[in-house]
């Protein structure tokens, strides 16, 4: 009897400590998070910079196509065109280790509002766990570009940016 209850015991403790390691590591605290990454490019049409532009940042699923929907303005064009948005970084709160921080991507759509109506420029997808930097060169008659990431997007989800130099 006593070895069972030695077995019973070490069961119990070891079940006790795996809990506690999981309990600890779901301890909700809050992570840097990083919502908008930084973009910096140029805005052109036809090959001349397009100067006073809004820039809007949105993040939005865009399940209706528009992805620029309730986008904040963020930046105007300069004179030659050119742009730059600075990384928004706060805390979150995670709470799973199923939902740790380095494993959590943003879309963020980085959009011109232009008098016609608002343009996509280009959808990133980003990780939040830490800041990145894109470098962009969108023109307003260029062909438009489709992302993918792990995707295909449908034609009315393209954008004009492309990797600047």
């Amino acid at each position: 009897m006593d070895a069972t209850r030695s077995i019973r015991c070490l069961l119990l403790a070891t079940a006790l400590a795996g809990a506690s390691l999981l309990v600890s590591a779901c301890y909700p605290r809050p992570h840097k998070f990083t919502s908008s990454p930084e973009v910096s490019g140029v805005l052109l049409r036809g090959g001349l910079p397009v100067s006073g532009a809004r820039v809007l940042i949105a993040h939005t699923r865009g399940d209706d196509g528009n992805y620029c929907r309730d986008g904040s303005v963020v930046a105007l064009t300069t004179e030659d065109g050119r742009f730059h948005i600075g990384a928004h970084t706060n805390l979150h709160l995670f709470t799973s280790v199923l939902n740790a921080p380095k494993d959590v991507g943003q879309m963020t759509s980085v959009c011109f509002d232009l008098p016609q109506r608002p343009t996509l420029g280009v959808l990133l997808l980003s990780p939040s766990d830490r800041e990145t930097s894109y470098v962009l060169s969108c023109d307003l008659e260029s062909p438009p570009r489709e992302y993918k990431q792990q995707v295909i997007w449908p034609k009315d989800k393209w954008g004009i940016c492309g990797n600047g130099s």
